[in-house]
């Protein structure tokens, strides 16, 4: 097993593949017209002071485990008690539409807040994704679909949740649905 201390900045692209067992973080900042894919192939991110995966800008983010491969991010930050705008607020933290599939499986646990946030669209398909977090498991401002794939939730507080115009609603998100242990 290697263990590499890794702080990967991602200005703009197309596909970018990371595996092995990674303490730090990836941070996408690439223009708001950028997509970019972000390929897991049986990879370890674990971060202490922020979302080991952080989205500051892109039109679209794509992150994919590749088939056969289990892939675990790690936050594991104390359960946040104050607002703090500098630090991500999920495990995968973007401020653009994101998009969790492949064929392989991703583990998310979220010891400061939620699991995966963005800002934006949240789309999951033919993902196998388990969740454990101290507050929401899927956090979506616009929306929350999962098209195919299995979600399995662990949370304290609320699976899943969206916010449109400044305005909380839940129970509007699109897809299959299940809670419990993941």
């Amino acid at each position: 097993m290697q263990i590499v201390q890794f702080h990967a900045r991602v200005f703009a692209g197309k596909l970018f593949g990371f595996y092995s067992v990674v303490i730090g973080q990836i941070v996408v900042s690439a223009g708001e017209a950028n997509e970019v894919i972000l390929e897991l192939n049986g990879v370890t991110i674990s971060n202490s002071e922020d979302s080991p995966i952080k989205v500051l800008s892109a039109d679209k983010v794509e992150i994919s485990a590749k088939s056969g491969t289990e892939n675990i991010i790690n936050d594991t930050r104390s359960a946040k008690t104050v607002d703090n705008g500098a630090v991500g607020e999920g495990a995968i933290n973007a401020k653009a539409d994101l998009k969790l599939k492949g064929s392989g499986t991703l583990v998310v646990n979220a010891g400061y807040n939620n699991g995966v946030h963005t800002s934006k669209d949240l789309t999951i398909q033919k993902l196998s994704l388990k969740v454990t977090a101290y507050n929401n498991a899927l956090k979506g401002s616009d929306s929350i679909a999962i098209k195919s794939g299995t979600v399995g939730q662990q949370i304290r507080q609320d699976a899943r949740r969206r916010y449109r115009n400044g305005r909380q609603h839940r129970g509007l998100c699109r897809g299959r649905r299940h809670t419990g242990g993941a």
